[in-house]
């Protein structure tokens, strides 16, 4: 040991110095053979890169200032260096910088600057992986067959995954946990749903019903570098992006999964939801439409839960692994879900017996997240968005429902019949304001293909029709019925008797939104302006509370927009009540409660 230590501790001879020096000159002239090359082309990329702003031995320079001095030594007429640097939180996705450093005073006298590169390229890398289309019903809800759609990355995840010898339950087990650490930008560690911030709801919801993020430039941002959005447009006068979240299922499923195994979660939700609109940066028309996007997406994690695929056996072979949330379901699970009925009690409207009894025996509906469009799908396009397991959401301008889903037509009695286009009908949701019967008569002969312009391949195929008219508080009994079917209306015969339809009033029409806690649904319908707040409060919420409390509840109207008060027992009290803030999403309902009896106490004392 003494010898060792003592032969490493003396310098080396001149000898050996020359020695070593050949030696590095050697390999440094084998490693840059590829600089004598005319043509020579260097591509360097730098993932992680936010490392590079820790400091270097010297304190005074960072190792992206060393970075930044290598390159200038780059001739300015070469084209063959390119550099870029990637990371997932790197400090420069703040675009556009607040005034109190980008002052215009300090920009006087200086030269404008030039543009490098442009700020979007088109790469057409989307569903790269896709190949033919699915024959039959198990390729079409295959979980390997899903991720070829999209973004190429993850089918790439997968197929290293496999030639690693990983199982295919694991290789999908594994990507979907990751795609929810995607989303919430965590590194595996759970999130509490009380913990969730604005930008991971966005990104749960983005991926699902596309909540609209344009008013919120300080969330386009987050979403984009931290929670997996792709950025779809840069505004270059303002320096503001848009993020989005195009169609890839393997982030709906793993948001599903999250939302729909804590009731919590999806309240959180509808909780930042509702603050968000409070800050006008949704449109009013826009508000519906999200809502009725909840309410199906809703509808539907509830039916998969209770209807799920059939365990598969011991080797089941790719084609049969689904992912979570990623299976076709019956339409009439569907509607019982949405509608809280039995089969043998369906009423829908016009539709003659034989279409009625088709549509409930053989409809089928597969998709888990919403994406919008602006064209009106022919037969073709609801089959294509049937293949990646979607639904659509359409614009406003366009002559159209306000969403649209696939039917398929599944006759046969096993699920290896092929898929066929003539077999494909649709679903269609429309939102309304108003709320009385008449206007549902009279409106209802627009909700047809042929007024929407929907091309059917087989146009005699009956198709389903959902009105939700979210404005109606309710009938005043409680015993009334809140769902109805619609009539024909001015609808033509052939087209009334194809028609499945019915109309929805208000949100406690809907059993999959009256089964969340007390407050959610009304706070989320008194944030989004749905329908009249002074809605009939929970006695169960009230019990063992005085009977005084009961006469105050029994005589008081609350206008919860304007904070006011008004006691019609006591005329001369009009009474401001700022601090009371009762649609605050902090505040839960039985604390408001609470909070107004003692403000309603002081307030009697006082006047009395």
């Amino acid at each position: 040991m003494n010898e060792i230590s003592s032969r490493s501790a003396r310098p080396p001879t001149v000898y050996e110095k020359q020695t070593q020096l050949r030696e590095g000159l050697r390999r440094m002239k084998e490693s840059t053979k590829f600089i004598g090359q005319d043509d020579l082309r260097v591509f360097l990329a730098i993932d992680q890169a936010s490392e590079l702003l820790a400091s270097s031995s010297s304190p005074d320079l960072s190792f992206l200032s060393i970075f930044r001095g290598a390159l200038q030594k780059i001739p300015s007429h070469s084209t063959g260096f390119f550099s870029i640097l990637a990371d997932i939180n790197s400090p420069l996705s703040t675009f556009h910088p607040t005034s109190l450093y980008d002052h215009p005073n300090r920009r006087i006298g200086k030269h404008k600057p030039k543009k490098l590169f442009d700020p979007v390229y088109q790469i057409c890398t989307f569903d790269v992986h896709v190949s033919d289309p699915p024959r039959d019903q198990h390729q079409l809800q295959s979980a390997f067959r899903l991720l070829s759609y999209g973004s190429p990355f993850w089918r790439a995840y997968a197929d290293e995954a496999k030639r690693k010898g990983l199982a295919d339950n694991e290789i999908i087990q594994g990507l979907t946990q990751y795609a929810l650490q995607k989303l919430l930008s965590t590194n595996g560690q759970s999130v509490p749903a009380g913990s969730l911030s604005d930008s991971q709801v966005f990104a749960l919801l983005g991926s699902t019903i596309q909540p609209p993020t344009l008013g919120a430039s300080h969330l386009n941002s987050q979403l984009i570098s931290s929670h997996g959005a792709q950025c779809m447009h840069i505004d270059p006068s303002h320096l503001k992006l848009t993020s989005g979240y195009p169609s890839q299922f393997i982030l709906s499923s793993a948001a599903n999964q999250y939302l729909a195994s804590d009731e919590a979660r999806l309240i959180r939700c509808i909780q930042v939801l509702a603050s968000i609109n409070r800050q006008r940066l949704f449109n009013l028309g826009d508000v519906g439409r999200l809502v009725s996007r909840i309410i199906l997406l809703r509808a539907m994690q509830i039916t998969m839960q209770n209807t799920p695929p059939s365990p598969p056996a011991a080797d089941p072979g790719p084609d049969l692994i689904t992912m979570p949330f990623g299976h076709s379901v019956r339409l009439v699970d569907f509607l019982q879900t949405l509608t809280g009925w039995d089969q043998e009690h369906f009423q829908l409207g016009s539709i003659d017996k034989e279409n009625k009894e088709k549509l409930l025996a053989e409809g089928r509906v597969f998709w888990n997240h919403f994406i919008s469009i602006d064209h009106t799908p022919s037969s073709a396009g609801l089959l294509r968005q049937l293949y990646r397991g979607l639904a659509v959401t359409c614009r406003h301008h366009q002559p159209s429902f306000d969403q649209l889903f696939t039917i398929y037509l599944h006759s046969a009695p096993t699920t290896t019949a092929v898929i066929d286009e003539k077999r494909i009908t649709f679903g269609a949701v429309c939102v309304s304001n108003s709320s009385d019967d008449e206007s549902v008569a009279q409106a209802s002969y627009q909700w047809t293909p042929a007024h929407a312009g929907i091309k059917l391949q087989e146009h005699r195929h009956p198709y389903l029709v959902l009105n939700f008219r979210l404005h109606e508080s309710g009938p005043s009994k409680a015993s009334s019925p809140r769902i109805h079917p619609i009539p024909r209306g001015k609808a033509s015969p052939n087209q009334a008797r194809r028609r499945a339809a019915l109309a929805f009033y208000g949100l406690h029409a809907f059993p999959c939104f009256r089964a969340f806690s007390l407050f959610s649904a009304p706070m989320f319908a008194r944030s989004l302006g749905l329908f009249p707040v002074s809605m009939p409060m929970n006695p169960q919420l009230l019990s063992g509370y005085t009977s005084y409390f009961f006469f105050l509840h029994q005589n008081v109207t609350y206008m919860y927009n304007r904070s006011y008060i008004f006691l019609p027992n006591h005329s001369c009290l009009f009474v401001a009540c700022c601090p009371l803030v009762p649609d605050d999403p902090r505040f839960d309902q039985l604390a408001r409660y609470r909070y107004c009896y003692f403000f309603f106490f002081a307030l009697i004392i006082i006047s009395a």
